[in-house]
C-alpha cells in the first residue's frame, strides 16, 4: 500500500483561483497565517494545505508520496449539474485532493509494473513497485510554509511529503 498526499499544482488559469482561506473560510480562519492567503495552485513545489500529514501514531512516515492534487481535470458526470472547482468543459471538471493526487500515482505504479514485465521480462512484487516509486521521487524543494530547519518541506523523508512526488 502507498498512501498518497497532494502537492499544489502549477495552474494559474481555471478551476479555482483564489486562496485556501477564501475557498474554505472554516478551515483556514486565521487571516494573518501564511496558509489563509496561498493560492491553491500557484507553486507545485508546495504541498497543499489540505494534504494530510504524520507521523503515524507508531511513528511511521507518511505519506510515502505525493502528487499533484489541486486544479486536476477530471471527468464530468452528464447526470449532475455539480461544478466542482469550476468547469473545464462540457465533459470535464476541475477537482482537487488526495483522490485526484491518487490515481497519478496509481497510473505511474502500473507504468513501472509494465516497465518490469515488458522491458525487463519480470514479474515485480507491489513491494518492488512501491520501492522503484520511492527511489525515483524528488524532493518538494524548498516547499512553502515556514523557514530554515522549520520549513516544511526542507529535507525527505518529512511526514510532509514523505518521499516526495513521484512526478518529476
Amino acid at each position: 500500500m502507498i498512501a498518497v498526499g497532494a502537492s499544489e499544482n502549477l495552474r494559474l488559469s481555471g478551476g479555482r483561483q483564489a486562496t485556501y482561506g477564501a475557498s474554505w473560510p472554516a478551515a483556514y480562519p486565521t487571516a494573518t497565517g501564511p496558509i489563509y492567503s496561498d493560492l491553491v495552485s500557484n507553486n507545485a513545489s508546495g504541498l497543499a494545505a489540505f494534504s494530510s500529514r504524520g507521523p503515524t501514531t507508531d511513528g511511521r512516515i507518511k505519506p510515502d508520496l505525493v502528487a499533484p492534487g489541486t486544479n486536476i481535470v477530471s471527468t464530468r458526470s452528464s447526470l449532475s449539474n455539480w461544478i466542482g472547482w469550476g468547469v473545464y468543459d462540457s465533459n470535464h471538471i476541475y477537482l482537487g485532493g488526495t483522490s485526484m493526487a491518487t490515481p497519478l500515482v496509481a497510473g505511474a505504479s502500473a507504468l513501472v509494473r509494465e516497465y518490469f514485465d515488458k522491458i525487463r521480462s519480470y514479474q515485480p512484487s507491489a513491494a518492488l513497485v512501491r520501492a522503484t516509486l520511492i527511489g525515483l521521487a524528488r524532493d518538494l524543494y524548498p516547499g512553502q510554509y515556514g523557514v530554515g530547519a522549520s520549513q516544511e518541506t526542507a529535507k525527505r523523508p518529512t511526514n510532509a511529503q514523505g518521499w516526495g512526488p513521484e512526478w518529476t
